[in-house]
């Protein structure tokens, strides 16, 4: 088995480099369809009174507190 992968070195080499970029460039895809544009980010905190991060979902002490 080791003098057949011996002998088709290069076939396995370009085989691993065109897997490595199908999987780059499907990663690049996902996170460009996936990822949240700026008019959208800018949208959310409008409707969410300005507030950024995780804050406002997840509310403060003091509303925690109360609840």
């Amino acid at each position: 088995m080791f003098a057949f992968i011996k002998r088709h070195w290069l076939c396995y080499l370009i085989g691993l480099a065109i897997a490595v970029a199908l999987g780059l460039g499907g990663a690049f895809l996902v996170g460009v369809k996936g990822s949240t544009h700026r008019d959208g980010r800018q949208t959310v905190d409008q409707l969410d009174g300005g507030s950024s991060g995780l804050s406002g979902v997840a509310g403060s002490g003091a509303d925690a507190a109360a609840s």
